[in-house]
């Protein structure tokens, strides 16, 4: 964790020890030259130290907004969880990495999205998902309250092992990414009146021309093509 996930950090690690877990903290220093072969030193020690049961870790780096000082606009959270994932994928063994944000996405059609900035984490997740596959665990966006019922979601989360990769714990529950159906009534046929004007945007483009022959668009004078 970095500095903004510290607090965070300790109440998960002490709600998974109650659980019957061995958490280890490791705290991240953005200002160290070579982050990433310094994250996988540190966790090659904690691995050694944990006698190698050790199997996941959460980074709670996305929390920390702050732009990191030597890349302007780029949130330092982000970078670390950057650093954080190249130096898992340098080390041997089944060590798989899940990212912790905080109302970092819209859930429900009525959730309000309070930190978007953390959403970049999101992004970099689901591209390591489908690069490394063997090392993800999955994304998890907590509720801007963390509350005691959301503290039991997270533990109960953390410890399923049901494969969810995407998850939102809401004051509703637990929310997961699912395909469904559109229930949604058709609107009522449109009819196009022969005549008239119709604007087509980008109709240079071949959606353009495919979209402009079944309406009958053509100069006068010239046949529709």
């Amino acid at each position: 964790t970095g500095p903004a996930g510290a607090a965070t950090a300790a109440r998960i690690a002490g709600a998974l020890t109650q659980a019957g877990g061995s958490p280890r903290l490791l705290p991240i220093d953005y200002t160290v030259p070579e982050l990433r072969p310094d994250l996988t030193a540190r966790l090659q020690q904690g691995l050694a130290l944990a006698a190698g049961v050790c199997q996941g870790v959460l980074s709670l780096l996305a929390l920390d907004e702050e732009m990191h000082p030597q890349f302007p606009g780029v949130p330092s959270g982000l970078l670390g969880n950057l650093a954080l994932a190249q130096a898992i994928t340098d080390l041997d063994g089944p060590l798989r990495l899940r990212l912790l944000t905080c109302s970092a996405i819209q859930a429900a059609q009525d959730d309000r999205v309070g930190h978007p900035l953390q959403a970049t984490s999101w992004g970099l997740g689901l591209s390591l998902g489908l690069e490394h596959p063997e090392r993800w665990e999955g994304l998890l966006d907590l509720p801007e309250e963390f509350d005691d019922a959301t503290e039991r979601r997270l533990v109960s989360c953390l410890l399923a092992g049901d494969f969810e990769d995407q998850v939102a714990l809401r004051a509703t529950g637990r929310l997961v990414r699912r395909l469904v159906r559109d229930e949604t009534p058709a609107p009522p046929e449109v009819r196009w009146a022969r005549g008239g004007t119709v604007l087509i945007t980008g109709g240079t483009g071949a959606l353009g021309a495919h979209l402009a022959r079944p309406l009958q668009i053509h100069r006068p004078g010239q046949n529709a093509s």
